[in-house]
């Protein structure tokens, strides 16, 4: 891939993100695998993106990072399985800072 192509995927996904929930996407719905997109983006390892900021997008807007997949597995789970224990450690950091920053607005 060229230089070009990869800056581009990393400056577009949050955009992109952030855009489909502005435009109303349900960020906690599942598809046939209950598969959330928390679950896809734990397993594609997104490093080339923001992908903390997806994940706060994410969790903000609704998606349950509790929610299980159809082989029983939260979206951190797929994270350390799919990527590198250190890519699921990270992901599950990101998860809880979104979650304590969901909490405070909501007090």
């Amino acid at each position: 891939r060229s230089l070009i192509v990869l800056e581009f995927r990393r400056v577009l996904f949050d955009l992109c993100v952030a855009t489909l929930l502005r435009l109303g996407a349900d960020a906690s719905r599942a598809n046939h695998e209950g598969r959330t997109a928390l679950h896809w983006i734990a397993s594609a390892g997104f490093h080339g993106c923001n992908a903390e900021a997806v994940v706060a997008m994410l969790v903000d807007g609704g998606c349950d990072a509790a929610a299980r997949n159809a082989d029983g597995q939260t979206a951190g789970e797929v994270a350390a399985r799919w990527a590198r224990t250190e890519w699921g450690m990270q992901f599950d950091e990101w998860v809880r800072a979104a979650g304590a920053r969901g909490s405070l607005r909501a007090a």
